[in-house]
């Protein structure tokens, strides 16, 4: 099994690559601002390094900002898991990409303590899947937390874009032609990023949601939310009828420029932290 230094120096040998590896097969023709960018390479350098998939990242809030050019993101640990989880930092600079964990150097041994990894976040995500409810681990979360004395205001996890990413504002006078006119480029994008089949498409669907207006490293920007998978109780589940396709249940969130159609902010909520 590679030691923690080996996986921290791979990430580091990834370098510029990891930039342009980081958008998926197909999704070339779509143009993605520095900052879609960074979380595109930060959340590779996560499964890359640490074995932490798309679907795992809900059980973790996002921040992060940019100095010169690089990028800082952290991965923080929500609710009650934040002990266990701990949290994840990646920079993202031209000269390559780093990824370090505040549990670094303890190897996880299971549930009776912490750190929690990616192993365990599996049987997570696995059981939530399955149960529609995590109350188990939130239960043996509250006991690491009992026994190394936390206490204090756990870490809240924002189920959107985190609005330290980008201010709200008023929708342009031209909203609604705007976003009839970016909708499906939005939803081609997000098809693209995340690997949406064909078939899959046609359930892939924003009439939950109203589009979001957002103000994001100086760009007006809305914000659309696209779901696969139903909650309606009177229709059967998407995820029943085809089970291969669990995994690909949530909600899909990605902002594009007013100006331009650019990708600026883009997030999956596997939405496996809503049922305790």
């Amino acid at each position: 099994m590679m030691d923690h230094t080996a996986k921290r120096a791979l990430a580091l040998l990834l370098g510029l690559s990891l930039l342009l590896a980081a958008i998926p097969a197909g999704a070339e023709e779509t143009v993605f601002t520095p900052r879609a960018q960074a979380v595109l390479s930060a959340e590779r350098a996560l499964e890359e390094t640490w074995g932490l998939t798309p679907q795992m990242l809900c059980y973790f809030a996002r921040s992060m900002a940019e100095k010169d050019g690089v990028w800082t993101l952290t991965y923080t640990g929500v609710e009650v898991f934040t002990c266990a989880l701990g949290e994840y930092t990646v920079t993202v600079s031209p000269g390559g990409t780093s990824c370090a964990w505040s549990w670094e150097g303890t190897e996880p041994q299971g549930f009776a303590a912490a750190p929690w990894g990616s192993a365990q976040l599996k049987e997570i995500t696995d059981y939530v899947r399955a149960n529609a409810s995590y109350s188990p681990y939130y239960q043996m979360a509250q006991a690491i937390n009992r026994s190394r004395g936390v206490t204090g205001e756990e870490v809240w996890g924002d189920f959107g874009l985190p609005e330290s990413d980008g201010s709200s504002i008023a929708p342009p006078g031209d909203a609604q032609a705007k976003v009839e006119a970016l909708r499906a480029q939005a939803k081609a994008a997000a098809v693209r990023l995340w690997g949406i089949g064909e078939e899959q498409a046609v359930q892939f669907t924003d009439e939950d949601y109203e589009p979001e207006f957002r103000r994001i490293d100086g760009r007006d920007c809305v914000v659309f939310i696209f779901h696969f998978g139903t909650r309606t109780g009177d229709k059967v589940m998407l995820e029943d009828a085809h089970p291969e396709w669990l995994s690909l249940v949530g909600d899909y969130i990605i902002a594009l420029s007013l100006e331009d159609g650019a990708v600026t902010d883009l997030r999956y909520d596997a939405e496996l932290l809503g049922n305790g």
